[in-house]
């Protein structure tokens, strides 16, 4: 699976992470995972757009794992550890977009995992307003850059981590 690196430098004078989309749909709401509690609907609503996620990615080829197996093997480290750097949106109670962000405190990054957005609602900014979030998020804890890592086919994700200023790694 060919993937292309990509950092984003927080120490210079970032453009525009402020900016904010303003085609946005007028009903949607932006949370963290830690605004939620952890139960089974939680859990499981999670799982679905991780699930979306990782099946979209265009290097996957295969299955995901049951939701039994995520439970057991990726819900806590991956994401109920890191809670307040999860960030998700819904729209009318459906949580249509995720993306998430882990902190290493030791090289002052943030480590991008998963960005997805339900195909339903896909080129309306979602992805680029989450992606946003968790760049304002690292400012706030003082880091001083983001990796993230793009499979070198996936022309929209791409486009969105270089609109907000990830430049590819040489």
């Amino acid at each position: 699976m060919e993937k292309i690196q990509l950092v984003l430098d927080l120490t210079h004078s970032y453009c525009n992470p402020l900016q904010k989309n303003l085609n946005l749909p007028n009903n949607i709401k932006f949370f963290t995972l830690a605004d939620k509690s952890n139960n089974a609907e939680t859990q499981k609503r999670l799982y679905e757009l991780v699930r979306i996620g990782v099946l979209d990615d265009p290097g996957i080829t295969g299955s995901f794992e049951t939701f039994e197996q995520f439970l057991d093997n990726i819900f806590v480290p991956c994401y109920w550890e890191n809670a307040e750097s999860q960030f998700l949106a819904s729209i009318n109670g459906d949580w249509v977009g995720l993306s998430s962000i882990s902190i290493d405190s030791e090289n002052a990054t943030a480590k991008c995992g998963l960005t997805v957005v339900k195909k339903k609602y896909r080129g309306l900014g979602i992805a680029t307003e989450l992606k946003r979030k968790t760049i304002e998020y690292s400012l706030r804890q003082g880091l001083s850059r983001m990796v993230t890592t793009v499979h070198k086919n996936n022309n929209p994700m791409l486009k969105v981590n270089r609109k907000l200023g990830f430049e590819i790694c040489k």
